[in-house]
């Protein structure tokens, strides 16, 4: 199982903080987990799938095409702003 985390405003989009989810070959890659885990919602594959929101495999930043069959930890990370 792959722990999912979703931080700052995506952890209001999805309603939780973190899911853990069997990461298949369905799911390898950004564009299947997303669409996975929009369920048809598009505000949340947009809010997923925007291309602000980093993605980190276990503990990296990881590209938008790389394989996360496999990972322990995925987060959706959103940018970040300070003051």
């Amino acid at each position: 199982m792959t722990r999912i985390l979703f931080f700052g405003p995506l952890r209001d989009v999805m309603g939780v903080k973190e899911i853990e989810l069997d990461v298949s070959n369905a799911l390898s890659t950004r564009a299947g987990l997303v669409a996975h885990l929009a369920d048809g919602q598009a505000h949340v594959s947009d809010e997923l799938g925007a291309p602000s929101v980093r993605l980190i495999v276990d503990n990296k930043i990881a590209a938008d095409d790389a394989v996360l069959t496999g990972a322990k930890e995925i987060a959706f990370l959103p940018p970040l702003s300070g003051g």
